[in-house]
């Protein structure tokens, strides 16, 4: 007879924004069963969340949180969540881009959420991603990390488009749907957007831009993404 405690949570999650810690996983075997179940999203204290299971919720402060799922008041689990500032975040963009293309684009937020952060922030990671697969390098051969893509403006249509490309395809359930067919509007918008001319890079590590740290883009491959 045994329980098993399950989390699936978000392991990052800005400051004031919605997030889901779904415990819903969790289960039981060799015929035992959970008749309660709770859910401590860092501050100490259980909250009974038998009936969905799931607990949606947000965090004032920045830090690391340590969650807690209990069964049946005796079978317990620690979870990570790390919250962080809108400043540390530095996300290319925030919704308001997004709506200035789609305006009813909220309405498609994935349950437990009331933002596409998350998208932005997958996005971030696949920016840098493509930046270090591309030899965007610093002076001592290192990848680059968001403090050093010192203006951001150069990449704001591309991160707009490409986050438009991720919502849709995650929409789409078929081949040629309409939201299949948004995609790949978006995702020929992210390509042109992404072959700008230049990125503006510091790639000395000094925190600013100086001379020779304009990076030419126009000589690129073009890659599809």
């Amino acid at each position: 007879m045994a329980l098993f405690c399950v989390l699936k949570n978000e392991k990052t999650v800005q400051v004031d924004d919605q997030t889901r810690l779904d415990a819903r996983s969790s289960y039981a075997n060799a015929g035992d069963a959970i008749t309660q179940v709770e859910i401590d999203p860092g501050d100490g204290t259980y909250i009974d969340v038998t009936s969905d299971r799931y607990l949606d919720t947000q965090y004032e402060t920045d830090g690391d949180k340590t969650l807690r799922v209990r069964l049946n008041a005796t079978e317990e689990k620690s979870f990570s969540l790390s919250v962080i500032t809108e400043a540390n975040d530095a996300l290319f963009v925030d919704d308001s881009k997004l709506e200035v293309h789609e305006p009813d684009l909220l309405r498609y937020v994935r349950d437990g959420r009331n933002s596409y952060k998350d998208v932005h922030r997958r996005v971030q990671a696949l920016i840098l991603d493509w930046l270090d697969s591309n030899r965007f390098w610093k002076n001592n051969g290192d990848r680059f990390v968001i403090a050093d893509l010192i203006d951001q403006q150069d990449f704001k249509e591309w991160a707009t488009f490409w986050a438009l490309q991720l919502i849709f395809q995650g929409l789409s359930d078929k081949l040629d749907d309409k939201w299949d067919q948004k995609a790949d509007v978006y995702r020929q918008m992210a390509f042109d957007a992404r072959e700008r001319g230049t990125y503006r890079l510091d790639k000395n590590d000094d925190g600013e831009l100086t001379v020779g740290e304009k990076t030419d883009n126009s000589s690129k491959g073009l890659i599809r993404i």
